[in-house]
């Protein structure tokens, strides 16, 4: 749903108990270009309080995912293959307030994929699973409640310096 704090509007994942260890996905209608930047503005407010982006969606069972975790202090990397979480790469041990809002973004260009919080570079991985664009979003765990504010997803500079493809 949808909610106002003052003049400023967020998604809020509701936590359902009965959802602990699942998750919710909200995914743009609009597709990404294969190339491409995603990042979100978002607090987990309680709960399984772990939650972040998603990107190069296909179906829901086949996308990359990066999650965010205040329960472990831990910022994951993680492609989902026919409904299986793989993960490719994490950092743990991180400092974080927990009641605050946490920026997450990721820069995809071609197998390249590079993940900040806060702005800082936490992880770089190499993956070929998902070559073609597809779509971006937000997911929360199901058990959790989390806000989500100023999604975005935008064209990368692909690294011989042409403007994203779309394949």
């Amino acid at each position: 749903s949808v909610r106002t704090d003052g003049s400023a509007r967020y998604l809020m994942h509701a936590a359902d108990p009965s959802a602990a260890g699942g998750f919710s996905l909200a995914i743009l209608d609009v597709p990404h270009p294969s190339q491409m930047r995603v990042s979100v503005r978002l607090k987990l407010v309680d709960g399984e309080r772990v939650g972040g982006l998603v990107w190069r969606y296909q179906d829901p069972d086949n996308f990359y995912l990066a999650a965010l975790d205040l329960r472990l202090l831990e910022l994951a990397l993680y492609r989902v293959v026919r409904g299986n979480r793989i993960r490719l790469d994490d950092e743990d041990e991180l400092e974080l307030d927990t009641s605050a809002w946490h920026s997450v973004r990721v820069v995809q260009d071609d197998d390249d994929i590079q993940v900040s919080l806060g702005g800082i570079g936490v992880m770089r991985a190499r993956d070929v699973t998902f070559t073609e664009g597809g779509r971006a979003g937000v997911w929360s765990g199901g058990g959790g409640t989390a806000w989500f504010d100023d999604l975005r997803v935008e064209p990368e500079e692909d690294r011989r310096g042409g403007r994203g493809r779309t394949r």
